[in-house]
């Protein structure tokens, strides 16, 4: 459950409503639901790993918190992290999330369709679609053919480039036309000016302008900020999620040690921060 908004007397606001005075206070909350059963699964390794989980994060967010600048956050930005098994989405908006959600097709639906489509094994669609692929028809694919070798070293088999550009174009279109329609259906799509693309999906060439046509939106690839390691993981799209997971964690470890805090008497506070023993 994410906070969104304080309410004051019925006045909705963004920040704290510490100071303020009234009657009647609520607040507005973004709850991501999701199934027990695939929650049971890590936790259960986690346990035998000698390991217990304290918190559980939505990929989505955890992507967004990783490669969205608080500029991006406030002005309204679409993540889109682009899985192999799920496509996982989320919208913030002036500094908050206001909407998320989840697909069940990502890029293994797309390289399964490509092993349908050239009747090839998923392996060599998968091959296929890291050599050559493409998220949109283009003119240079027109009538070019590849010569693809097996195991051995010896080719045994041509592919039509356009067609394998088109499967995987339609199978992409799909994604965001869904992601697009839950928009409209949910009334957010106002809410983002700037679609960031993450994920293994987002290395597919052309990504950019087939989300842009679809969406209507400027799109980008993401990586992250306001993080400091190496620009071989930073900047690649694929680790947002687990960058995202250690912000969220310092995070709570950061509102723990202040929850913890405010229980110990204020006179134990005062030796703790100037270090008197006695």
């Amino acid at each position: 459950v994410i906070r969104q908004q304080f309410m004051v007397d019925g006045q909705r606001m963004i920040n704290s409503p510490v100071g303020l005075s009234g009657s009647d206070l609520g607040v507005v909350l973004h709850a991501v639901q999701g199934y027990k059963d695939d929650l049971h699964a890590p936790v259960q390794l986690l346990r035998r790993m000698k390991l217990e989980a304290e918190n559980i994060a939505f990929n989505g967010l955890a992507s967004a918190l990783a490669v969205l600048s608080p500029a991006q956050k406030a002005e309204g930005a679409l993540v889109i992290d682009l899985g192999g098994g799920t496509t996982d989405y989320a919208i913030c908006s002036r500094g908050v999330v206001c909407h998320s959600g989840v697909l069940a097709v990502g890029g293994d639906h797309v390289t399964q369709d490509l092993a349908t489509g050239l009747a090839c094994p998923f392996k060599r669609a998968e091959d296929l679609k890291i050599k050559f692929g493409s998220a949109i028809v283009s003119e240079a694919a027109r009538g070019q053919v590849r010569e693809i070798t097996n195991e051995s070293g010896i080719m045994d088999r041509r592919v039509n480039v356009e067609n394998l550009h088109r499967i995987m174009s339609e199978r992409l279109k799909e994604i965001f036309a869904i992601i697009a329609a839950e928009m409209d259906r949910c009334d957010v799509a106002d809410m983002a000016q700037l679609v960031v693309l993450c994920g293994g999906g987002a290395y597919i060439p052309e990504i950019c302008t087939l989300a842009g046509k679809v969406l209507e939106l400027p799109v980008q690839i993401g990586a992250a900020v306001n993080l400091h390691g190496p620009s071989t993981i930073i900047e690649r799209p694929e680790y947002a999620t687990a960058l995202g997971l250690l912000k969220f964690g310092a995070f709570d470890m950061v509102r723990q040690r202040e929850a913890s805090s405010k229980t110990i008497p204020l006179k134990q506070r005062l030796k703790n921060l100037l270090r008197i023993d006695h």
